[in-house]
């Protein structure tokens, strides 16, 4: 995947803490905030399937009570 550079601006507090994890795994510290928000958006796609499996269970049950009539 091709990547593209930006530039943010966080707070203090945000930079502190993701500098704190860099140092500690020896990594760059705009590598432990990609992996942040990597993980942000893994997460926020699995959610989204959920709903997506569970809107599909609904129509399945709803269907299986329509056979039983």
């Amino acid at each position: 995947m091709a990547t593209k550079r930006t530039n943010i601006s966080l707070s203090e507090e945000i930079l502190d803490y993701y500098q704190d994890i860099a140092d500690s795994m020896g990594i760059p510290r705009n590598s432990a905030i990609v992996m942040a928000l990597k993980t942000y958006m893994d997460q926020q796609k699995s959610l989204q399937m959920g709903d997506v499996y569970k809107n599909m269970k609904e129509l399945v049950d709803k269907l299986e009570l329509n056979k039983k009539d």
